[in-house]
């Protein structure tokens, strides 16, 4: 019986929690929430949960409200966003760590695993600091021999391992810890499948941590895990290779088993090489086995408990999970030597650096496994029942599910993702054979079946087509290289053509156009053409929706390889086909059928397009309208707009259809809930104004203008303001002239509208993120408005100077140094000059732009801002020469290790200590950095790396390098005569590069801006800038600079500028 009135209370209200009465239940609840405030709360419950005279539901609920006490109330040191307090007084939580840990001997199952949860809450806070003898206990408890006080303590011991054991406490828990676990795996008798199941769960969690420390602690897995490999891999192996059996606590034991197979494989691969053979063998064995029975229960049948079974202790198991991790395992273990002879029949030594098989001096050992593997694993990518069944009324979850980037995972992805991604990545010919043998078995017996009558039969040949297409652009390279070394024709001749009349078997038939479709690029041409029409005809509306929607993909490949003649001929049923779809479609239908709409018009001329210009101009708008705020939809429909945009012929109408709708949904500003259709309509503004004449056609200035204007005062959302910077910047490039003369109903100029604009995004209470465009709107309205805004030009410099000394985030400091940026291209004495007078809050104008400019110099992004960061940092280091205000500048240096000796992380910097430098000294180290970072390799890989990439995470200079060996090299320096401080046009271009298509220099978000291609920046080739920079400065000796190379820089920046100039 429970000893005091608490203890009863608690029980009592617990008891009322149980009641099937709402009223009665939400009572007990705020009743126990009220207890919960009462300092021995916890102990009562713990009270409870001991009591074995108790109902059990009671008892176990006891045990789940003190895991969620604890988590409310345990400590306010715990980093949980739950506490609410009050905390329990000391003596109490001494009280219950006492007492709770008897509960992992409970007879009742459900009891441990809530207790062992509840404990592990406490140990998170706990531990070892509050509660030194929890290890010791639980370990105790391992070593007992009672089969549930071992369970307990497991169930413990899982979440401790994944938690709250660090990589300095895991050296002293290992060597007690893991013995123990192989000890209750090993022994067969005594304990239950899922108590060893555990085991190899925590001896897993080991591994994960062993592969975490292995980086600073290189001896560790040798030291931990390689003494214990040949005792549990036999005992793993034992596993796999007894008898199999469906009952779930044998699934689970196997699962958890692969599961840690596949961990080691992954962490520690040479460590199970010698063990791969004898535990793959057995797995082999299995999915041979379950085969039938997958194929029964779930393609045949309809059974859907193999995909989602759920034991008594919560975890997930079902004969798919099994599959899966026999899958993942096979994977890693054919990526290793060790396994050639079993896949391929003999073993061979592979070349380095090479994935794909390279024979040499083959030694036949037994016959390859391979294709009867392949033909296996193709059995399993078969569509299931219920997969059949709930694709057949929703299209949407077809499409979705189908999809090569699809999100969802089954056996069906998960068997064709090992013969893509796994076989065929490591032995590619050998796989390929493989293929084409189980294809043939396939392909036979489905048909064997087809003539017995079974329902069934198409699906097994579906699957071959699938698994074959996915591989469809390796297939097409290897028979354009070898025609034998794949029988594609035979294929299409046998089955193909077939499929594609099955009438009844929709999923079959819609396969077919499909893999028609991925090989069109080897077929004839006739045949090609013959396909297509099949194609478009899969489209018409009398069509089941899986083939049509398989229609509809079919297409995108079909444009992607087929003539544009071809495709002519065809595009106003296939528009119409579409078009028609789109009216019911859900999201992830309408994303595929917007694609395709967009593939296939990219590939006809303009006047074809233009003959449909109204159902493509309705299906894009209308899909925009009903689905304003999708992204997903959003983002394919604004490259539709953009290419529709882009025909002139066909642009007038798509204005007049389109603009009345984002001019409504821009009138929508004073509802919140809209912002993000509102920021899409913004977005589809910006794509007509880019594509409009200049001057801007009528109405634009007159009515949109304004209408974008009060759209931008009456929000504040993010994505709405900086759409509509982008916006406004397209404005001012396609038509200043007109905004200039407009004026609103008070006599307002469109200029100081902008201005007002302007000014509000560089309030310092305005949000940082939705002005980060900012800078790139006033660079534009500064170039094309030149004189017009000389009244207010000083005072627009003045307040991106003062908004820049709040500036916080590195993306917003760009945007506005930028715009400095740009003007010190076009008169920097001036602007330094002008600088050099401003007084931002007490401090100096220059010295503020020139510090904040260096300090989030590696933070600029942008292929054409790059260029435009390194080249304005040479030409102001340059002018530090004669400009004595410049060379007076102190700046943060290099970052100062701190008492560890690590060098802080960036996320960290503001914490950071910093030597104090010259801005010449601290403006060369900067440019060696970007030099290396960013302009070292002239390799079109690397010029693509500068354009594209967002952010880099070294963070720190080559501070203290000063410590660095020298490598004894001299410090002689080429005399060269040439100097950097000229016109850009000097130097050498990309125009060979951006011709032959190497690289994208329109990859960026700014590079479709003609006024900055137009910078003769844009295109300096400056690997050959930075040599002629430095090579100047060493021989003109450049504002000091022999003495910054021999007195400032460390070792390593010495060593890089000594081997770009190639002295």
């Amino acid at each position: 019986m429970l000893s005091g009135e608490l203890g009863q209370a608690v029980f009592t209200t617990l008891t009322h929690c149980l009641e099937p009465v709402p009223t009665v239940q939400a009572a007990a609840e705020a009743k126990l929430k009220e207890l919960s405030r009462t300092p021995g709360y916890s102990a009562a419950l713990v009270e409870v949960i001991l009591s074995q005279e108790l109902p059990v539901n009671q008892r176990q609920l006891a045990a789940v409200s003190l895991k969620n006490y604890v988590d409310k109330n345990w400590s306010a040191q715990a980093e949980s966003e739950k506490f609410e307090g009050p905390e329990p007084p000391e003596e109490v939580k001494t009280l219950v760590k006492s007492q709770i840990l008897n509960g992992l001997s409970d007879a009742q199952t459900r009891i441990r695993g809530a207790v062992a949860y509840a404990i592990s809450k406490i140990a998170h806070t706990d531990w070892p600091e509050q509660w030194p003898d929890l290890l010791n206990a639980l370990l105790s408890n391992v070593q007992s021999g009672d089969p549930n006080r071992v369970h307990g303590a497991m169930r413990v011991l899982a979440e401790f391992m994944k938690n709250d054991v660090t990589d300095q406490q895991f050296p002293h828990v290992a060597p007690i810890l893991l013995p123990e676990l192989f000890k209750i795996f090993s022994d067969v008798q005594t304990y239950s499948p899922q108590s060893r199941a555990r085991c190899a769960s925590v001896f897993r969690d080991a591994v994960d941590m062993l592969n975490n420390v292995k980086g600073e602690h290189p001896e560790a897995p040798a030291q931990f895990l390689l003494p214990l490999m040949p005792g549990w891999m036999a005992a793993f192996q034992a596993v796999l290779a007894g008898p199999s059996s469906r009952a779930t606590e044998q699934l689970i034991l196997r699962l958890e088993v692969t599961r840690t197979l596949v961990r080691i494989s992954h962490n520690f691969p040479k460590m199970l090489d010698p063990y791969l053979p004898g535990l793959v063998e057995p797995v082999w064995a299995d999915l041979v086995r379950l085969r039938e029975e997958y194929l029964a229960e779930s393609v045949v049948g309809s059974t859907t408990a193999a995909g989602g079974e759920v034991d008594s202790e919560g975890e997930v198991t079902g004969l798919d999970n099994l599959i899966y991790a026999y899958f993942d395992f096979i994977e890693g273990a054919s990526k290793r030597a060790v396994m050639d002879p079993f896949l391929i029949g003999h073993g061979e030594k592979r070349k380095k650096g090479k994935k794909a098989s390279k024979v040499t001096a083959p030694i036949p050992t037994q016959p390859a496994a391979l294709p009867e593997l392949v033909w296996v694993v193709m059995a399993y990518a078969q569509i299931t029942k219920e997969q059949e069944e709930a694709w057949a009324t929703d299209a949407d979850q077809y499409v979705a599910d189908e999809d090569e980037e699809s999100l969802a995972f089954n056996v069906r992805i998960a068997a064709v993702d090992l013969l893509q991604e796994g076989l065929f990545e490591v032995h590619r010919t050998e796989t390929l054979q493989a293929i084409g043998q189980a294809s043939q078995r396939h392909f036979m017996e489905a048909q064997a079946l087809r003539a017995q009558g079974r329902p069934h039969w198409w699906k097994a040949q579906e699957a071959v087509l699938l698994a074959i297409g996915r591989l469809a652009d390796e297939i097409v390279d290897a028979v354009k290289e070898e025609p034998r070394s794949f029988d594609i024709e035979g294929i299409f001749q046998q089955v193909v053509l077939d499929s594609m009349r099955a009438q009844g078997f929709p999923f079959l038939q819609g396969r077919a156009i499909w893999f028609a479709a991925k090989f069109c690029e080897v077929l004839p041409q006739p045949l090609a053409a013959e396909y297509l029409n099949a194609a478009v005809a899969g489209i018409e509306p009398s069509n089941p929706n899986p083939v049509r929607m398989s229609a509809v993909k079919a297409m995108q490949a079909f444009s992607e390889h087929v003539d544009g003649s071809l495709l002519e001929p065809l595009y106003p049923t296939i528009v119409n086909g579409i078009s028609t779809l789109a009216s019911s479609a859900g999201e992830e239908s309408l994303v595929l059928l917007l694609e395709t709409m967009y593939a296939v018009t990219s590939e006809v001329g303009e006047s074809v397009a233009k003959s449909c210009e109204s159902a493509l101009i309705e299906v894009a708008v209308g899909v925009w309208m009903k689905h304003p705020g999708d992204h997903l939809v959003g983002a394919i429909v604004f490259e539709l707009v953009s290419l529709l945009a882009s025909k002139p012929s066909i642009y007038e109408s798509l204005q007049a259809r389109l603009l009345p709708a984002i001019q409504h949904a821009m009138q929508q500003v004073s509802n919140p809930n809209n912002a993000p259709g509102i920021a899409a309509a913004v977005d589809l503004l910006t794509i007509l104004v880019k594509n409009a004449s200049s001057p801007l056609p009528a109405g634009y200035v007159q009515q949109v203008f304004p209408e974008l204007l009060r759209t931008l005062e009456g929000s504040d959302d993010p994505s709405i303001i900086q759409n509509g910077q982008e916006s406004l910047r397209w404005f001012i490039h396609k038509d200043i002239q007109q905004i200039s003369l407009w004026q609103d109903n008070s006599g307002t100029t469109g200029i100081h509208h902008l201005m007002r604009v302007i000014a509000r995004l560089l309030s310092p209470s305005f949000s940082e993120s939705a002005s980060m465009f900012v800078g790139d709107l006033i660079t534009k309205l500064i170039v094309k408005a030149g004189d017009l805004l000389a009244p207010v030009f000083d005072d627009l410099l003045r307040a991106i100077a003062i908004r820049l000394g709040s500036a916080e985030k590195p993306t917003f400091i760009q945007t506005l140094v930028t715009v400095f940026l740009h003007l010190l291209q076009k008169n920097q004495s001036q602007l330094v000059n002008f600088l050099a007078g401003l007084d931002v809050n007490g401090r100096n104008g220059l010295e503020l732009f020139v510090s904040l400019w260096c300090e989030n110099y590696m933070f600029f992004q942008g292929f054409y801002t790059l260029k435009l960061n390194a080249v304005s940092m040479c030409n102001l280091f340059a002018a530090a020469a004669s400009d004595e205000r410049l060379r007076q500048i102190a700046v943060k240096g290099d970052a100062i290790p701190d008492e560890t000796g690590k060098i802080v992380t960036r996320s960290k910097s503001k914490l950071e200590k910093h030597s104090i430098v010259p801005f010449p000294v601290k403006a060369i180290k900067l440019l060696i950095w970007d030099f290396g970072q960013n302009w070292e390799e002239t390799t079109a890989k690397q010029l693509v790396k500068a354009a594209l990439d967002e952010d880099s995470d070294d963070g720190g200079e080559d501070g203290g390098d000063e410590d660095v060996e020298d490598d004894g090299e001299g410090d002689d320096w080429e005399d060269v005569n040439d100097s950097p401080f000229v016109s850009a046009e000097n130097y050498k271009y990309l125009s060979d590069l951006i011709e032959s298509g190497v690289v994208d220099l329109d990859s960026g978000d700014d590079e479709d801006d003609p006024d900055l291609k137009a910078d003769p920046v844009y295109h300096i080739e400056m690997r050959e800038y930075f040599v002629s920079f430095f090579k100047t400065c060493q021989s003109e000796n450049v504002c000091g600079f022999q003495e910054i190379y021999s007195q400032h820089l460390g070792a390593h920046e010495r060593k890089k500028l000594r081997s770009l100039v190639g002295a």
